[in-house]
């Protein structure tokens, strides 16, 4: 009766984990498809005015179409696999919570990496030849 008892107060965590794990897992899928497109147009807006990159952004916009589907893949799937792995789900939430740090860090990272060419296309597009 004990063990009926535990598994009906785990429920609500368990369906919790379960919801925020899609929310997050949709949530890559659209990172990572908005990324690539802001990466795609950035990259041509740098090639067309000639402005010369930070080799961090050129590195990432040569690169980015396999790097954002491995990083937001890798943590597509760990969200997936921490739910069958993870039996408590306060540490279940706990995890979800790491990966969900570790998607707004990478995010945030390559949002900064495009942006460092930033001010000299704002200087070239006041200041034209």
């Amino acid at each position: 009766m004990e063990t009926e008892e535990l598994k009906l107060s785990r429920a609500p965590g368990r369906i919790l984990s379960w919801l925020l794990t899609a929310f997050l897992a949709l949530g890559c899928l659209l990172a990572c498809f908005n990324l690539s497109r802001s990466t795609v147009l950035l990259g041509s807006m740098f090639e067309t005015l000639g402005i010369d990159a930070a080799p961090a952004t050129r590195h990432l916009v040569a690169n980015y179409s396999w790097i954002y589907p491995l990083f937001f893949g890798v943590a597509g799937i760990s969200l997936i696999v921490k739910d069958f792995l993870i039996e408590s789900p306060r540490r279940r939430l706990l995890a979800t919570a790491i990966i969900f740090a570790a998607i707004l860090g990478f995010s945030g990272l390559a949002h900064h990496i495009l942006y460092l060419s930033y001010p000299d296309m704002i200087h070239r597009l006041n200041y034209p030849k």
